[in-house]
């Protein structure tokens, strides 16, 4: 299902004493369409829409924020990827559309070729999760059940190479049975009553369930302990170092897009991310501010695709 939401400007007169040095004169001289290639209210769409909130009144246009979920964000980011590259149209997108989907689903474009990578803008913690009725009480006798009843266990994604998929995977390999989504809030229940056991996402998707005890908090996935979690360890920290997982979204615009837009796009967007207001509103959702420009993200893109594709082969894993 496709949704679109108008994040309205503000009136001329408003608008002209913060536009002073923000824009150019030529850019934006249109509504932005900001594509979501995921469902409505997961940390992609937050990220989008505080976004356009920010920068519609500095801009004097406003951003139309669509989800266009499906094939693992490429449905999303192929809309993007042909869009006219005049700035415009822009893609919020996660790390696994250009790192992972590439290895994995064929598509009518390519990740590497067809964007210009914009920006980091935001990092969300992901936490590995047991269903509290499962008798794992660490990350190591999870392991080790998996291997005592190969198959029996199961874990949700929100597709083939998702973030959620890969970071089960290394883990686990083939002794748990992966069971692919369309989003996040479509698996939520299925985790909650307990006929899906594991399941690796985002902190913020997950904190109320594990405050409830619906579901045990067994690692952070990253290289930190998540805040709210203190006494969680890392999966490093748990003896699984190589099985760190990381969920980053970005902003990316068609290729062709001239690069001073581009530069334009990322500035702002900057402004707007490391502004307090907005890191205050992210902390509450459980997502972290992250930036880096251009030239970084677009090399950040390249090892990891390079990394993923390599767990990708050695796992076997097909769309």
């Amino acid at each position: 299902m496709k949704r679109r939401y108008l994040l309205g400007a503000a009136s001329a007169s408003w608008l002209s004493g913060l536009r002073g040095g923000v824009a150019q004169a030529s850019f934006p001289t249109q509504p932005i369409r900001f594509v979501v290639p995921f469902t409505p209210g997961g940390s992609n769409d937050v990220v989008a829409r505080l976004i356009g909130e920010q920068l519609s009144p500095r801009w004097g246009q406003p951003f139309v924020v669509e989800n266009r979920p499906g094939a693992s964000g490429n449905i999303g980011a192929e809309a993007v990827a042909r869009a006219t590259p005049d700035g415009h149209t822009w893609l919020l997108g996660a790390n696994q559309i250009f790192t992972t989907n590439p290895h994995l689903v064929r598509a009518a474009f390519d990740p590497l070729r067809d964007f210009s990578f914009v920006a980091m803008v935001a990092r969300v913690p992901v936490v590995l999760v047991v269903h509290a009725a499962l008798g794992a009480r660490d990350v190591r006798e999870l392991v080790a059940l998996a291997r005592q009843r190969p198959g029996s266990l199961t874990y949700p994604s929100t597709g083939v190479g998702s973030s959620q998929h890969l970071g089960v995977a290394r883990l686990v390999g083939e002794n748990a049975t992966h069971v692919p989504y369309r989003g996040a809030n479509a698996l939520m229940p299925d985790l909650i009553a307990g006929r899906l056991q594991i399941y690796t996402g985002a902190v913020n998707s997950l904190l109320a369930h594990i405050r409830s005890g619906s579901v045990r908090a067994l690692a952070s996935m990253g290289t930190d302990r998540v805040p709210a979690l203190p006494d969680v360890p890392t999966i490093g920290e748990a003896g699984f170092p190589d099985a760190q997982t990381q969920i980053w979204l970005s902003i990316a615009v068609p290729a062709a897009v001239p690069r001073p837009i581009v530069d334009q796009i990322h500035t702002n967007v900057a402004e707007v991310m490391q502004m307090s207001s907005t890191r205050l509103k992210l902390d509450e959702q459980g997502i972290e501010v992250a930036i880096q420009g251009p030239t970084e993200l677009e090399a950040t893109v390249r090892a990891e695709y390079a990394r993923d594709g390599a767990l990708i082969a050695k796992l076997g894993i097909r769309e």
